[in-house]
C-alpha cells in the first residue's frame, strides 16, 4: 500500500470516528421520548432520586413540553404558560403507589393532604435566599394503575431562576420523613428549553 493510500484510509478513518463522535452529542432534542430520556438522565442535572427505607421518593423538572403537544395545544385554548416552571414529585414503595400500601388512617389524611394541603409544606428557596411558594400543587390520583403517586408542583418561572441554584424544599407532611431538600441548577434548566426542537 503506498503513501497516498494510507493516507486516504487513515483519512477515511477520522472522518467516521468524527460521524460517530457528532451524531453521540446530541445538540437537540427532537421527540418526547428522547425528552424524557433526557430528563430522566441523572447527568444532566433535572431528576433527583432519593431511596428513605422503602420508600423511593422522585422529583423531576417537568418541561412544558411534556405536559403540552405543540400541535395540539396551538389548536386549543390549553396553550403552555412559559412563565411557569414545572416539577413532579413522585412517590412509591417497592415500585408501587405509596398511598394504596398505607393503613386506612393514614391513607385518608395523606390523600386529604396530596390533594388540599400540599402548598403548605412546598417551597423553593433561590441561592440569593429568597423564598417562593407554588403556584398550585395537583395531585394525580391513578387509582392503583400507576407505579407511584404524583403531585404536580407549579412555580412562577421568574421568580426561581434568580442565581445559579436553587432547593426545592418539600417539608415534613404526615410520613415522619422530615424536610427533603433538592438542589437544581438554573443553567440546566435553561439549556433545555434550548434543546427542545420538536
Amino acid at each position: 500500500m503506498n503513501t497516498k493510500a494510507k493516507m486516504r484510509a487513515v483519512n477515511r478513518a477520522v472522518i467516521v470516528i468524527l460521524l460517530i463522535l457528532f451524531n453521540s452529542c446530541k445538540s437537540h432534542i427532537s421527540d418526547k421520548a428522547d425528552l424524557i430520556n433526557y430528563i430522566n438522565d441523572k447527568e444532566n442535572g433535572l431528576t433527583h432520586n432519593l431511596q428513605l427505607s422503602d420508600l423511593s421518593i422522585t422529583l423531576n423538572y417537568v418541561p412544558e413540553r411534556v405536559l403540552f403537544d405543540a400541535e395540539r395545544a396551538s389548536k386549543s385554548h390549553n396553550q403552555p404558560n412559559r412563565e411557569i416552571s414545572y416539577f413532579l414529585l413522585s412517590l412509591s414503595k417497592g415500585g408501587k403507589e405509596l398511598m394504596k400500601q398505607l393503613d386506612f388512617n393514614l391513607y385518608s389524611d395523606l390523600t386529604r393532604q396530596f390533594s388540599f394541603g400540599m402548598q403548605q409544606h412546598v417551597y423553593i428557596k433561590t441561592g440569593n435566599g429568597k423564598i417562593f411558594n407554588p403556584i398550585d400543587c395537583i395531585y394525580q390520583k391513578n387509582y392503583g394503575y400507576s407505579s407511584s403517586d404524583d403531585l404536580l408542583i407549579l412555580f412562577n418561572t421568574k421568580e426561581i431562576l434568580q442565581g445559579k441554584n436553587f432547593d426545592l424544599i418539600i417539608g415534613e407532611f404526615g410520613l415522619n420523613i422530615g424536610e427533603q431538600s433538592f438542589r437544581f441548577q438554573t443553567s440546566k434548566l435553561e439549556k433545555i428549553k434550548g434543546l427542545i426542537n420538536y
